[in-house]
């Protein structure tokens, strides 16, 4: 028996080491199979608000709408980029951005934002700004007889509490406006008589008039008050070559040359309906 025990002893440490062998060419392999996808083919995280129809709704990665699909079009089918689109509330959207847990969205180029991440030069998608009253109102008539919106200010204007756009536009034309929790309230106060105009993205107003059966009431005025482009925009923090951005830029400029990017977009407003 005390013949045999440093046999054992012997075939206990080959076993040792070849167990550590075999962990060694695993680990390896393991390292050699992840930079097999290297950071510019991982899937890039899009994230969107998840209550702002029709440009974007739905939570997590139910997300719909005009934005999510442009770009899963441009980025996904065009570009060959993997995406994955996610819904959440609107500040949670940012602050994920801005930390890198996930790598970009599409929205306004602010200089907030620009200080936590980097923009494409090509608007993806551009708001239109247009005026909303009651049928027949003074003020709707005034706004039809093209007068300019400063003469305009013993009316009563309507926005949306915290909104950037609202504070900048109002306060530039010193036009003093109340505010409410949400868009659906100002029209739901147009309707009533209890305020008189709202200039909001037409859009997001139209889809929210069909929604509230407003149509009847509410009149939209086709002077364009202003254009806001909406970019694509990467976080600092993520991984993901920012190299990106230029081949956006020149795919969007290539299907706008083309007249294929009209097309695209009158192709997902009908479905993001």
């Amino acid at each position: 028996m005390s013949a045999r025990e440093p046999l054992i002893g012997s075939l206990s440490m080959s076993g040792r080491w070849i167990g550590l062998v075999v962990c060694w060419c695993l680990g390896l392999q393991s390292v050699q199979a992840g930079e097999v996808v290297p950071h510019d083919q991982r899937p890039l995280r899009i994230v969107y608000a998840n209550q702002w129809a029709p440009l974007s709704y739905g939570d997590d990665t139910q997300v719909r709408g005009i934005l999510p699909a442009l770009v899963e079009e441009i980025i996904g089918k065009r570009m060959g980029r993997v995406v994955v689109h996610r819904g959440v509330p609107w500040g949670r959207a940012q602050s994920m951005v801005r930390s890198g847990a996930v790598d970009g969205f599409i929205t306004t180029p602010t200089p907030a934002r620009l200080r936590y991440s980097q923009r494409s030069e090509e608007s993806l998608y551009e708001l239109v700004f247009k005026a909303y009253s009651r049928k027949e109102s003074e003020a709707g008539k005034a706004l039809e007889a093209g007068t300019p919106l400063q003469s305009l200010s013993h009316f009563q204007f309507c926005d949306v509490l915290g909104n950037g756009w609202a504070d900048r536009f109002y306060g530039e034309l010193e036009i003093a406006f109340e505010t409410t929790a949400v868009a659906d309230n100002c029209l739901k106060m147009l309707s009533m008589g209890r305020t008189d105009l709202f200039i909001h993205s037409q859009a997001v107003t139209d889809d929210k008039i069909q929604g509230l059966n407003l149509a009847w009431i509410v009149q939209r005025h086709e002077r364009i008050f202003d254009r806001v482009g909406f970019v694509l925009m990467l976080s600092n923090q993520t991984n993901v070559d920012h190299s990106l951005i230029q081949r956006f830029d020149q795919e969007l400029a290539s299907m706008r040359a083309d007249g294929s990017y009209q097309a695209l977009l009158e192709r997902v407003k009908v479905q993001a309906h």
